[in-house]
């Protein structure tokens, strides 16, 4: 959960890394001293842990509390071996532990003028689980505001399912990467989500 908080956060601010293009960091024993390596295309940094405070945390904000300390050790490590702007990075840990551990960010959002509708796709990626939102407003107002979608944190679970947000037949349709062929028809985008617009709430200006 860190590590993908961590890569938006790194991809928005374009920082140059030169020879590697992604930071693995990875717990090992206490008794097992720290390194740091470089394979192909990651630059992989073992810190110790002692898993018996990660099995003695209680609750979400203890667990992220304990690896955010590992992913701490890590960068300063790093910056020891390599001229890297490890500040920044320890100061993007330091945001994710000011909003409460939670990594949040908006997907997509779409204007729809000719309904008077504004739609937004917000994502949150919890310990334990990812959630999808939609929410729909008009003239400022909400109108429609839902999780649509929660599964397992891994990408592979939810990656696919949703891309664009879009109106079709008057209803609210959220779309996702994979296509569908239906027996007797040409492929379409597979529908996550539909929400019918409301008689009057939406008629097209």
């Amino acid at each position: 959960m860190i590590s993908r908080y961590l890569t938006r956060l790194v991809r928005k601010e374009r920082i140059e890394s030169g020879t590697f293009n992604m930071i693995v960091v990875s717990p090992v024993e206490s008794r097992k001293p720290s390194s740091i390596w470089q394979g192909a295309e990651n630059l992989n940094i073992e810190v110790p842990m002692n898993w018996a405070d990660y099995e003695a945390a209680k609750g979400r904000e203890e667990v992220n509390a304990l690896f955010l300390s590992l992913f701490k050790e890590a960068f300063k490590r790093l910056g020891k071996e390599r001229d890297f702007p490890v500040a920044r990075l320890i100061d993007i840990l330091h945001g994710f532990r000011e909003a409460g551990y939670r990594n949040e960010w908006t997907f997509k959002r779409r204007l729809f003028r000719e309904y008077g509708l504004k739609a937004a796709l917000d994502c949150r990626l919890e310990l334990d689980r990812f959630v999808l939102r939609l929410t729909i407003t008009k003239a400022g107002m909400i109108v429609f505001e839902h999780d649509i979608l929660t599964t397992e944190t891994d990408p592979l679970f939810w990656y696919y399912r949703f891309k664009d947000i879009r109106v079709c037949n008057g209803q609210v349709e959220i779309i996702g990467r994979n296509d569908r062929q239906p027996e007797d028809g040409a492929w379409e985008a597979e529908v996550l989500f539909t929400w019918r617009i409301p008689h009057g709430l939406g008629l097209p200006h």
